[in-house]
């Protein structure tokens, strides 16, 4: 195979101390946390702010895409501009932004409203995944960058398990509009703690003693490499799979929606099985990483895909037999937390290797920019793919058979790209062939 071009990263540099790289990702990881419990209750309320503006399901599922208008074009923004001048601005410009939009949804009356302001939220809540994705390659050698980011996207997976045991009985006992305010107001002190949070090691004291200058070229993307990154087939064949990926948004659009509206499941019970489907698959994460190493051997193409066969084969299952619906929602959410745990824990080592640390904020960016242009149609039409001739959940069916078909083609997609092998135990940049 031909060879690939790694641009500003030709060794893993000097490192700063463990223990301020460890803050840095604690601070990442209580903001996604926060940020997550914002974002993910508002599918998992849909059931009853949909009911309380007298909406059917095709207005259910416009509502939930618009959140995507705003969110894919920020992505990639985000990530140049993280690549360019720093993460940490962007982040705490989408922490106050996130919050704002989160309280103020609790007063909408209309269709209109709720789409518009859904929309500026996902356009705040796009400025998080790439800068964070950029700022753990800023801080953490090559080796370990599959184990931190895996961290991080475990804060994700906490919040899936948080969101529904804190939302779903204050919205069943109270209103779901005091369930918005109450999570929005217990996110706060994660997003004052990123102000002690630096882009880089070398912004901090210690960091310029010990990081050596290797990190310094890294500080911004100069233009002609980010004209060469935007060339690269590897970066767009992975960010197409990324495209692929958006079947990931199809659980947390409907499971919760399914189980209330249509299996007539009592909320209180829903909570603590949604909060189940994603507990198993959030241990995941901590052994991610060595999964990647141990069973596949640094392998990180093979891996990848192999986590999107696995959800799309869960899907299908979910879909094709009539199982009990506590099934359905574990073999739906849980097969997607783990997939994409997988292939979003693993894209940041394999980006740094195709074209270097400095330009992962743009490949992490532009993957889930196509992720997320591919969601807000795909969660758009799926309100139109409901068989009314079947009951319960299984009127999702079609729904699924669709997000499994593209995953199957993201797996394809990830195998023909340049493959990659990181062996964790040499402390270089990683082999390629």
């Amino acid at each position: 195979m031909s060879e690939v071009v790694a641009i500003g990263e030709t060794s893993v540099p000097s490192t700063p101390s463990t223990r301020k790289r460890w803050f840095v990702l604690g601070t990442l990881i209580a903001v996604n946390l926060a940020m997550w419990l914002d974002e993910l209750k508002f599918s998992a309320l849909s059931a009853f702010w949909s009911e309380s503006l007298s909406l059917n399901s095709a207005q259910t599922a416009t509502i939930l895409s618009s959140y995507y208008i705003g969110y894919a074009p920020m992505l990639f923004l985000a990530g140049v501009l993280a690549d360019r001048f720093g993460p940490r601005l962007l982040l705490l410009v989408a922490c106050v932004g996130v919050t704002v939009l989160s309280v103020s949804m609790a007063w909408v009356t209309t269709f209109s409203e709720m789409y518009i302001r859904n929309m500026i939220f996902g356009a705040f809540f796009g400025l998080v995944w790439a800068p964070s994705n950029r700022m753990i390659a800023n801080w953490f050698p090559l080796h370990e960058r599959t184990k931190a980011t895996s961290y991080w996207i475990a804060s994700a997976n906490a919040a899936g398990i948080a969101t529904p045991l804190i939302a779903l009985p204050i919205a069943n006992h109270t209103t779901w509009q005091t369930a918005f305010i109450v999570i929005a107001i217990i996110c706060v002190p994660a997003f004052v703690a990123l102000i002690k949070v630096t882009d880089r090691p070398v912004d901090t004291k210690a960091g310029a003693e010990s990081v050596a200058s290797s990190v310094e070229r890294e500080e911004s993307l100069p233009l002609g490499e980010l004209l060469y990154v935007l060339r690269n087939r590897n970066v767009w064949l992975v960010c197409m799979a990324g495209f692929c990926a958006a079947s990931f948004s199809l659980p947390l659009a409907w499971v919760s929606y399914g189980l209330i509206k249509l299996d007539k499941i009592d909320p209180d019970v829903v909570a603590t099985v949604s909060s189940l489907t994603f507990a198993v698959p959030f241990l995941f994460a901590f052994v991610n990483s060595p999964i990647l190493s141990r069973v596949f051997r640094g392998r990180i193409n093979l891996y990848m895909s192999t986590g999107l066969v696995f959800a799309g084969l869960c899907f299908s299952i979910s879909a094709v037999l009539s199982v009990h619906w506590i099934v359905w929602a574990a073999l739906t959410t849980s097969s997607m937390v783990v997939a994409n745990t997988i292939f979003y824990g693993s894209l940041t080592a394999y980006s740094t290797q195709i074209v270097g640390a400095r330009a992962t904020g743009t490949v992490v960016g532009l993957a889930t920019c196509l992720q997320i242009l591919c969601s807000l149609v795909l969660i758009h039409h799926s309100g139109e793919w409901f068989d009314e001739s079947v009951s319960g959940h299984h009127q999702l069916n079609l729904v699924f058979l669709v997000g499994a078909g593209l995953l199957f083609i993201g797996a394809c997609l990830v195998m023909v790209a340049k493959r990659v092998t990181i062996d964790p135990d040499v402390k270089v940049v990683a082999r390629t062939y």
